[in-house]
């Protein structure tokens, strides 16, 4: 029959497809616009080259009596009993 050599349900959902293909398009287009201010982008032939190297300096500073209290309290599973008795002392 002539409707079998035209599948127009085909057709429309190629339609349909292609539609929503040049929406995402066009939505991805307009995030590129507004995000591009945004970007920062360097090549590593941008970057200075005279940078000195990173220094790191570890400083040791003592725990505080309730830091270290903490501390202990923590390392010997007792912190749930210690913070249970905290909390009826504060009321």
């Amino acid at each position: 029959s002539f409707e079998s050599w035209f599948d127009i349900a085909g057709i429309s959902q190629n339609a349909e497809d292609l539609i929503a293909k040049e929406r995402e398009q066009n939505i991805l287009h307009m995030l590129h616009q507004i995000l591009t201010p945004f970007l920062l982008r360097r090549l590593k032939s941008d970057v200075a080259l005279e940078v000195p190297p990173k220094r790191e300096v570890v400083v040791y500073a003592p725990l505080t009596k309730k830091q270290e209290t903490f501390y202990t309290a923590i390392v010997n599973r007792t912190i749930v009993q210690m913070l249970g008795k905290e909390k009826v002392h504060d009321l």
